[in-house]
């Protein structure tokens, strides 16, 4: 029994040659995060503030601008930038695309550097937002 015909093998290898060229794109939609913190989390805005500029610093982003309840912050690397949006409230926070330079945006989509940093910011926030509860928790 032959797995393959002469004529589907050619199919096969097309779709395989699309699906690989769809991986390999550099632009990818900009990522928005709308993190929910966990329940058990007891933090005030004003003790999340804390841990989210601390994540800034160890991703090695720049805070640009603080407002109330509100965060402006860089990233500079190699010839490119990007500037983030960090809202918090309420037990929960958002990271929202502001502004970049030379990282191919347009119509929604951008370089998929930017969100391997915006997932590792999200990460790093996550720890320090842990690290924080446990102070918070110990300190009680």
């Amino acid at each position: 029994m032959k797995l393959m015909t002469t004529r589907t093998l050619p199919r096969f290898l097309f779709v395989l040659m699309l699906a690989g060229l769809a991986a390999c794109s550099r632009v990818q939609p900009v990522m928005t995060v709308h993190q929910q913190l966990p329940a058990t989390t007891t933090l005030s805005d004003e003790q999340l503030r804390e841990p989210l500029i601390r994540a800034l610093t160890r991703a090695k982003w720049t805070l640009e601008e603080e407002e109330a309840n509100r965060i402006l912050a860089r990233i500079d690397f190699r010839q490119h930038s990007a500037s983030i949006t960090i809202d918090y409230a309420g037990g929960r926070y958002d990271i929202r695309y502001r502004d970049s330079h030379d990282l191919d945006y347009a119509d929604g989509k951008i370089h998929k550097r930017y969100n391997a940093l915006v997932k590792k910011l999200n990460r790093v926030i996550l720890q320090e937002v842990r690290i924080a509860q446990n102070l918070t928790g110990s300190l009680q």
